[in-house]
């Protein structure tokens, strides 16, 4: 059976809804190089190079609780604040003002975690993902919470303490997350050894970043192998694998035709995401990358 890509952009199902905006994650306008986003109770304006364009509503950035400046750090529009927490779904996470403007989560995630959700609804007791370069674990926390038994793997200790106090938020039991402080490939590599299989594998890479002093990491260059090795790692039974691309050159088409190649037969279907965030009451959204969902029997 040959696979066709079908392509949806979440600008036709914004998520999460706007009569959730208050509580959840919103773009609330963009412009300037700028963007104004609520994360739960927080209004927060940071930097967006992409964001050439001109802001809607200028009177509700004066509303900013922070603003990060890229020389000078964050300021503030009343008490000065590091840490809080928002609901993302079944997640409850904690939040905090880094010194690179991070608040540690990326909004473009929050795309794909309802078909996550009802791919792991479909699936028996005992099933078991694994979650890549899982960050502070957002969808970590989400399939955790489903009963679904995940492996978290982070090169970063500072975000995988981080993640775990995220899965002590959500109530997540102790025993449902395995994490891992390791370089994604070396673990990959570990497992194919082992023989082990998951039902949901979920992989952001960077475009680039550092292991080690003298290693550095070139998406093109372990992109191919990467794949390939992820598709041995799903279970021979139905299986799913995530994949997300922040690299200015690789669109859905690339991540099609290379998990199309490495999944050959084996790719039921396959859903392409634009990761653009839209501005709510606005047909506006802010470019943030791809993500290729492929089921595969």
């Amino acid at each position: 059976m040959k696979s066709s890509l079908e392509k949806r952009s979440i600008l036709t199902e914004p998520l999460p809804s706007k009569a959730a905006a208050a509580d959840h994650y919103a773009l609330l306008d963009s412009g300037a190089e700028f963007k104004l986003e609520r994360f739960g109770p927080k209004l927060i304006a940071r930097p967006s190079s992409l964001a050439l364009w001109q802001k809607r509503l200028p009177p509700r950035w004066k509303e900013a609780d922070a603003v990060f400046d890229p020389d000078r750090g964050w300021k503030f529009r009343g008490t000065r604040f590091e840490v809080w927490s928002m609901r993302c779904g079944e997640a409850q996470l904690e939040l905090r003002l880094q010194n690179n403007g991070q608040v540690g989560i990326f909004p473009d995630h929050l795309a794909y975690l309802e078909s996550l959700k009802k791919f792991a609804a479909r699936l028996p007791t005992g099933a078991r993902a694994l979650n890549l370069y899982a960050y502070t674990g957002l969808a970590t926390c989400t399939l955790a919470a489903l009963g679904i038994s995940v492996t978290h793997v982070d090169l970063s200790k500072t975000a995988l303490s981080w993640a775990k106090r995220n899965l002590e938020l959500s109530q997540v039991a102790s025993d449902a997350v395995r994490l891992i402080p390791e370089d994604a490939i070396k673990f990959v590599e570990r497992e194919l050894r082992r023989g082990s299989k998951y039902d949901i594998i979920i992989a952001d890479p960077p475009s680039f970043g550092r292991i080690s002093k003298t290693q550095s990491w070139k998406l093109e260059e372990h992109i191919v192998n990467l794949m390939g090795s992820l598709v041995e790692l799903c279970t021979p039974k139905e299986a799913l694998l995530c994949i997300t691309c922040h690299h200015s050159a690789f669109d859905q088409h690339v991540l099609y035709n290379l998990l199309a190649d490495s999944t050959g037969k084996r790719m039921k279907a396959a859903t392409a995401l634009d990761l653009a965030i839209p501005e709510v009451d606005s047909q506006r959204s802010l470019p943030a990358g791809h993500c290729v969902l492929a089921e595969l029997n």
